[in-house]
């Protein structure tokens, strides 16, 4: 519970101490050597509720990549753990890091099972809630012989002041709007 600004001046202050004479010239692979452990301590921040902290992570782990390219530990180090959603940022943040260079984790996310196409013939709708999910039921949990219309949306109620909704996309007045 630090700080933006003080995650953000950690991280930089990080990235900078990286490109130090005084640090190349006493452990001239000092990427390659602390590639782990640096990639552990910035990862989780690319998690963070704040833009700026989540893309000054990026441009950090971005630069790290770079200065390893050539390792075959970048892999499950740092792209297999970078979360898919926060891929983006990584991207953008590689491609000011560098220029022409293609982005590695381009070829490497792989897309989550939740947003993995349909098979053929099966409807898309609202997923199963985690409670059904886990006790394997398909019902509502609750009055369901009620509170769904048999022919309702992804089973959702239909509400008491609403009518349905004819075939040709007109609404029917509800009572109140009768009244």
């Amino acid at each position: 519970s630090k700080s933006v600004f003080v995650k953000k001046e950690a991280i930089g202050l990080l990235l900078r101490t990286l490109d130090l004479p005084s640090v190349k010239q006493a452990c001239p692979d000092v990427a390659q050597r602390f590639l782990a452990p640096l990639a552990s301590i910035v990862l989780p921040v690319l998690e963070d509720s704040d833009n700026g902290v989540r893309h000054e992570a990026a441009k950090f782990l971005a630069a790290l990549v770079f200065a390893n390219l050539s390792s075959a530990e970048v892999g499950p180090v740092v792209f297999d753990r970078i979360p898919a959603h926060r891929s983006n940022v990584f991207e953008e943040e590689w491609r000011k890091v560098a220029k022409d260079e293609p982005c590695p984790l381009a070829g490497r996310q792989r897309e989550p099972a939740s947003h993995a196409p349909p098979a053929a013939g099966t409807t898309t709708g609202r997923s199963a809630s985690a409670m059904r999910s886990r006790t394997g039921s398909q019902q509502p949990s609750g009055d369901a012989g009620d509170s769904t219309a048999p022919g309702a949306r992804g089973g959702r109620p239909t509400s008491p002041l609403r009518a349905p909704t004819p075939r040709g996309g007109a609404r029917h007045a509800t009572p109140l709007q009768r009244a």
